[in-house]
């Protein structure tokens, strides 16, 4: 049986990239389950909500689940429909970086 080494594509698919490592990242998740506790207690369904961003459904379920990570465009435009702010939401270790105390 031929071993082959693997080509740097392939390194590559199997290298964790910094944005794969930050989906997992326990403040991120914590960031997340805050605007999807913010969403619940605004009583809106993933469908309405996703409604209200101009998305799918299936892209607001992909960010809750940590499939797919939000930019801080997106953040900010999502604690805008939800109406609370960022630093209501970002977990208490990041927020004295926004409100200096």
């Amino acid at each position: 049986m031929l071993i082959r080494s693997l080509s740097l594509y392939e390194k590559r698919l199997l290298t964790p990239t910094f944005s794969m490592l930050t989906l997992h990242d326990p403040h991120y998740i914590e960031f997340i389950s805050r605007l999807r506790h913010a969403r619940k207690d605004k009583g809106l369904s993933q469908k309405e909500f996703g409604m209200r961003l101009k998305k799918k459904q299936s892209y607001v379920s992909k960010v809750e689940t940590c499939e797919r990570r939000l930019d801080i465009i997106e953040a900010l435009r999502w604690c805008q429909v939800l109406e609370v702010s960022l630093v209501e939401v970002l977990p208490p270790e990041f927020r004295i970086l926004v409100t200096g105390k």
